[in-house]
């Protein structure tokens, strides 16, 4: 995916030389500064940049701080092209390096936009800004870095309408293309995606989404490759906003052939009282899987309770505490079982410039 990603990148440049008096550069660099601190061996958190990270008792942890750079590239009134870069992952002088974007839009004057080249999967509400922390009220994501089956970006193209009706935004969102899922067996994937969104300028929304997949399966190395298998999920999130207060729920539940079915939601309420903004959070994830002969079952659960404030410090900086109370059990068989409550502590300086 990533030489189709930097061949795109090589037509913006092309393009870029050719209209080098005309366009307009847009520079927007973020960055978290997070450390994690809990009290059990082994506990995971999502974290940003994969599935999840792992955690050792007793021990700070800032791996998952992030240094990020969007650019934007501004050829006409219609076509832009945007490039999104992070660094994340941190371990002593290691990182990782994450192309989370890598477009070209053409906008109409009718509402209508075209995207094309490497883009988020438009599943969940929180996928597209997941690495842009001083978007969001909390820490982390509410959704998890694989909610969407396993997949994340694909290269393909997406359609935006939009219509306003008063007060009222209407979008519709259709994308398609190929995608590499974080389960290394699923090959050859293709993906559909279809969103609605509703929102009033009054900061409240609802979103529905529904997410095909058609991929192949390799269930062993030297194993028969399983062709054709079909995975579908959906989704409902809304956010109420009344006043000072913010009310968040989600809800996603995803079957596919050869893989685990998913189900998961979150609730979270907020209030804010000027600059500073308590809130609680709740997540729930269930996984389950049972193989035709029985050899392997799934069956994990994960769920977690976070109490935490935030405080917009000034325009563009925000700092914030989080305390999770966190469950995980997998009474499974055909592999380790385990069961263990962890508490975890997070301190967070999101910025954008």
């Amino acid at each position: 995916m990533y030489n189709r990603t930097f061949f795109i990148f090589f037509l913006f440049i092309s393009f870029t030389l050719l209209h080098a008096d005309e366009g307009e550069w847009t520079f927007k660099p973020f960055a978290t500064l997070l450390g994690t601190y809990n009290d059990a061996n082994g506990t995971t958190v999502p974290a940003l940049e994969t599935e999840q990270q792992y955690l050792e008792s007793n021990q700070a942890d800032f791996r998952d701080s992030i240094i990020g750079l969007q650019t934007d590239y501004l050829f006409n009134d219609y076509l832009s092209f945007t490039i999104q870069g992070v660094a994340t992952n941190f371990h002593k002088s290691s990182y990782t390096e994450r192309l989370e974007w890598c477009y070209f839009s053409l906008d109409t004057p009718q509402d209508l936009h075209l995207r094309m080249g490497q883009l988020k999967i438009p599943y969940l509400s929180g996928n597209e800004l997941r690495f842009i922390g001083y978007s969001r009220l909390w820490i982390r994501p509410a959704v998890p870095f694989d909610s969407a089956g396993g997949f994340d970006d694909f290269l393909g193209a997406e359609l935006l309408w939009r219509s306003y009706w008063g007060d009222t935004m209407v979008q519709l969102q259709a994308a398609a293309g190929g995608a590499e899922n974080q389960d290394e067996r699923v090959d050859h994937a293709k993906i559909a995606a279809f969103a609605i969104k509703i929102d009033d300028d009054e900061g409240s929304w609802i979103n529905i989404s529904l997410l095909s997949a058609q991929y192949d399966f390799l269930p062993t190395p030297g194993a028969a490759l399983i062709e054709k298998n079909f995975m579908l999920m959906g989704s409902i999130e809304a956010k109420l906003q009344f006043e000072q207060t913010e009310l968040f729920a989600g809800y996603s539940y995803g079957q596919a052939d050869e893989l685990p079915t998913e189900e998961f939601y979150y609730l979270s309420a907020g209030y804010r009282i000027g600059v500073f903004t308590p809130y609680i959070l709740y997540s729930n994830r269930d996984y389950s899987h049972e193989t035709p002969d029985g050899s392997i079952v799934i069956d994990s659960h994960k769920e977690s309770l976070g109490l935490g404030a935030r405080l917009d410090i000034y325009l563009g900086h925000a700092l914030k505490a989080e305390w999770n109370r966190q469950h995980e059990d997998s009474p499974q068989s055909g592999i380790s079982a385990f069961n263990y409550d962890s508490d975890i502590f997070s301190f967070a300086w999101d910025m954008v410039f």
